[in-house]
């Protein structure tokens, strides 16, 4: 389980719940990104482990239908977003770096 918020200055701009859940031979990717979705849960499935990269999809939900996490290096995470939107392709990139 894990929860994320954005900040600017003092103020939460953006905050998320996630749980990540094995049930027998399959991974889910649970997420509560308040404010959106009625604040109910959107649960993605693991897709595909390649080159260090983690995919987790969700053809029915509106955007993103994927999500995917890289840990790029030994102190970071590279996390991002796809799918459509109006009917252009959409990839929305999030680089997170641990800080002492």
């Amino acid at each position: 389980m894990g929860h994320s918020f954005t900040l600017i200055g003092t103020d939460t701009v953006f905050a998320e719940r996630v749980t990540l859940k094995q049930l027998g031979d399959e991974v889910f990717f649970t997420v509560i990104a308040y404010q959106q979705n009625d604040d109910k849960p959107v649960t993605f499935k693991l897709s595909s482990v390649e080159a260090g990269i983690f995919s987790f999809d969700n053809p029915e939900h509106d955007f993103p239908t994927r999500i995917s996490y890289s840990n790029p290096t030994k102190d970071s995470i590279h996390a991002w977003i796809e799918g459509y939107t109006a009917g252009e392709f959409q990839k929305i990139d999030f680089l997170f770096k641990r800080s002492n």
